[in-house]
């Protein structure tokens, strides 16, 4: 998909937080600009609070970055697919159905 959208560097899509900069740039319309940046940025700080806050504030930060990735996901899927809502359903119920998803639809034009 990124090679699709033309990003100078595709093969980030492979290192582990640069793919979260990549799903967010593919939605960076969406997202009022930046959204590569914006999306790598909260996921930093939720990593970085994951385990110097009490019990009770995890939960909540990560139910909400949870729902934020769902977010972008679906966002991603409403691009690139026409049944984005089933996808994103799936998604969230069955364990690496997203990552198979992702995979069929990469070659399909955006919308």
């Amino acid at each position: 998909m990124s090679k699709r959208a033309g990003f100078l560097y595709p093969w980030l899509a492979w290192i582990p937080l640069a793919n979260v900069w990549i799903k967010g740039d593919l939605v960076t319309d969406k997202l009022r600009g930046n959204g590569g940046m914006k999306f790598l940025v909260i996921t930093l700080i939720y990593l970085a609070t994951i385990s110097h806050l009490t019990p009770s504030i995890n939960v909540i930060t990560g139910i909400i970055y949870g729902i934020f990735s769902i977010l972008i996901n679906f966002l991603i899927l409403a691009k690139y697919s026409n049944k984005a809502t089933l996808h994103t359903i799936l998604s969230v119920i069955i364990p690496l159905y997203s990552a198979i998803v992702l995979f069929v639809i990469r070659n399909n034009e955006d919308k």
